[in-house]
């Protein structure tokens, strides 16, 4: 065979030694990777941009169709009592705050007693429990002795009580050994494991006689103790008279307001209804007169053109309407003056000497601070009343600004819908810093000692059980934050010493964003970890080699040779961390607490164990119970949108950083 035959057939054939040589349809192996992967780049450059056009295309309608709804809540005069509700709010606030600082100190003075009764009745839930099978064997035993059948036939009667005895010593003896083994530390509130352990076992002792009691009454000890605690009562409320006084004057200084507010409400919202009747008026005469066309009946065909010219053809008469409006400011101000004053002179009767529970001493102090703001606000409505004007159209601007920086997101109400996304921004933002702030320097410091430190054996120890974090479903994380971190976290709070030192403690829910934050943390590690790891290991050995030669020790040489060379790789694990956590979904769902409101920053760092709600946590939440189309649906794609952009942008920001790294290293 000449060479040129050999040539041609080696060209068209493959012999296992390499693949430049193999052709499929005319191409090379190379070539075929090549478009393998250069395609799977391409497709998910065009998912991501579909993905953009998809969630545009449903988001771009709602800032106009906001805005529209806005415009009728302004010529409604709807606006108008919503500055006057604000106001009302607010001492709404103060009020509660009042209720719940006499309600604390009436606790505190009766404390000891509502203590044991509460571990009374927790005891008891858990024993029913417990014994639940034989004491339902029980009550049916009683019931058979207590039936007509029982009362005819002494036999049956007999029996009956015979199985009843039987059940009720098992019952006595399951809730007995129940008990035995129960500890002050098992109780649910941490604040109760404080009560006398001489108390806990005669609450105990009546747990187990009233259970297995026949006629079901309290044990003589329970008895006592509640005659004990509304002794302590009667004497905690005498004491404390001025002090409730105080309370209700604050409660009745908005009695004028709010007898405004209940006759303006209604009648903004008829003004509203004649509003949305006349706009959707064509469209409703449209429908009537093909309904009346299509007619099977000439009965239905009157009927429908009877309904058809019933439709508001013309608008509503809002400077009538709003007249009454109007005519309100002057009352309004009058309405507003008599609460400042009597709210000032309630507060002034809420003497802090008088009080004893931190709880109360502290609303006390709020109450102080949000009553000196009180005058700033009702300055604030009375200015808004009097420039008020419904023609004024509603500018777009302001429906951009109140979206992006609104502290309201009501849905479904049958006022006004309100979408402002701070709240939920907030809480996002909240839950994945915390959850940065914690993940970082334990998954970089794992980085860092698996890849420089640790031996052959701790790397493949340590690696996989990190990164197999990864493979925990959400779910089952949430469900841990409920059930078990929420808990724990709560009652560690109400550690005495720690509740002085720590801001925030003790945590009044235990569904929040700190409980949030820590799971996410949880679920960063791999993400961090892995990515800072293979940064590390990119760092050419020759830095630390040459380091060590230079005399340089191990710890010298990671600090300030391999870490610096890696940052840019470890600052951009950190960015798509963060981005990892800011788009998680079920866990804040589960356990962020979903109120929606900005958070107290007042608060300072306790700011972290108030509840909130995420802007994954609303799409996921109410998306389900919208109609297509509508303007909730489009706030729910716009807030998907924003949150889209936010992850493109870490995940830009991280390629930012490592090509700026790349550069200087």
């Amino acid at each position: 065979m000449s060479k040129k035959a050999t040539n041609k057939k080696s060209r068209g054939s493959f012999d296992g030694r390499g693949s430049g040589n193999f052709r499929i349809l005319g191409l090379q192996l190379q070539d075929i990777i090549k478009a393998f992967f250069g395609g799977n780049a391409a497709i998910a450059v065009v998912v991501i941009a579909l993905i953009c056009f998809f969630l545009a295309r449903e988001a771009y309608q709602f800032f106009p169709d906001y805005r529209a709804e806005l415009e009728v809540y302004r010529k409604s005069g709807q606006e108008f009592v919503g500055f006057i509700d604000d106001e009302a709010s607010k001492h709404q606030e103060i009020k509660s705050l009042a209720f719940q600082a006499y309600g604390y100190e009436i606790y505190h003075r009766t404390k000891q007693h509502e203590q044991i009764l509460e571990v009374y009745n927790e005891l008891r839930n858990r024993s029913k429990t417990a014994a639940k099978g034989v004491l339902e064997l029980r009550q049916r035993a009683f019931d058979k002795g207590d039936s007509i059948a029982a009362e005819l036939d002494p036999k049956i009667k007999e029996a009956a009580e015979a199985e009843y005895k039987a059940h009720n010593t098992r019952a006595e003896k399951v809730i007995s050994e129940y008990l035995a083994e129960f500890t002050r530390d098992d109780l649910s509130t941490a604040s109760l494991s404080t009560i006398p352990k001489e108390d806990f076992e005669l609450v105990k002792k009546s747990v187990s006689e009233s259970m297995t009691s026949k006629n079901k009454e309290d044990a003589e000890f329970i008895l006592e103790t509640k005659m004990l605690r509304d002794a302590a009562s009667e004497a905690a409320a005498k004491a404390l008279e001025p002090f409730y006084a105080g309370v209700m004057e604050i409660s009745a200084a908005r009695n004028e307001l709010d007898k405004m507010i209940k006759e303006l409400r209604p009648h903004a919202l008829k003004t509203k209804q004649f509003a949305v009747a006349y706009e959707s008026a064509e469209a409703r005469k449209e429908a009537l007169a093909e309904g009346s066309e299509n007619a099977t009946s000439e009965e239905r065909r009157a009927r429908l053109e009877i309904e058809s010219k019933r439709v508001l053809t013309t608008p509503p008469n809002y400077e009538e309407r709003n007249q009454i409006l109007y005519d309100s400011i002057e009352a309004h101000s009058a309405a507003a003056d008599s609460m400042l004053t009597q709210t000032r002179s309630g507060v002034a009767k809420l003497d802090a000497s008088m009080l004893k529970s931190q709880d109360a001493i502290d609303r006390v102090a709020i109450i102080q601070k949000k009553s000196k703001k009180l005058s700033d606000e009702i300055n604030k409505t009375e200015n808004a009343l009097r420039v008020w004007n419904h023609k004024e159209p509603y500018s777009g601007w302001k429906t951009f600004f109140g979206f992006f920086f609104g502290q309201k997101w009501v849905t479904n109400s049958t006022w006004q819908d309100f979408y402002g996304l701070a709240p939920l921004f907030s809480g996002s933002l909240i839950i994945a810093v915390i959850a940065i702030v914690i993940s970082v320097p334990f998954s970089i410091g794992a980085a860092i000692y698996v890849n420089q430190i640790a031996t052959q054996f701790e790397k493949t120890a340590i690696k996989p059980i990190l990164e197999f974090i990864g493979a925990i479903p959400s779910i089952v994380l949430g469900l841990f934050g409920i059930l078990v971190l929420g808990d724990f976290l709560q009652k560690v709070s109400a550690i005495e010493w720690l509740a002085n030192l720590l801001p925030g403690f003790p945590i009044e829910s235990r569904l929040n964003m700190l409980n949030a934050g820590l799971l996410l943390a949880f679920m960063a590690v791999p993400t961090i970890f892995t990515l800072a790891e293979d940064a590390l290991n990119n760092v050419p050995r020759a830095h630390s080699e040459a380091s060590l030669a230079l005399g340089a020790t191990k710890m010298q040489t990671v600090l300030k040779v391999v870490f610096p060379a890696a940052i840019s790789g470890i600052l951009a694990a950190v960015l798509l961390g963060f981005g990892r956590v800011i788009g998680e979904t079920m866990v804040v769902l589960l356990v962020a607490g979903n109120r929606i409101s900005v958070p107290d920053f007042t608060a300072g760092l306790g700011v972290i164990t108030q509840p909130a709600h995420t802007m994954t946590g609303i799409i996921a939440q109410e998306m389900g119970e919208v109609g297509e189309g509508t303007l909730h649906w489009r706030a729910l794609f716009m807030v998907g949108l924003i949150l889209f952009l936010i992850s493109l942008s870490l995940n830009w920001a991280a390629q930012s950083v490592i090509r700026k790294f790349s550069r200087h290293h």
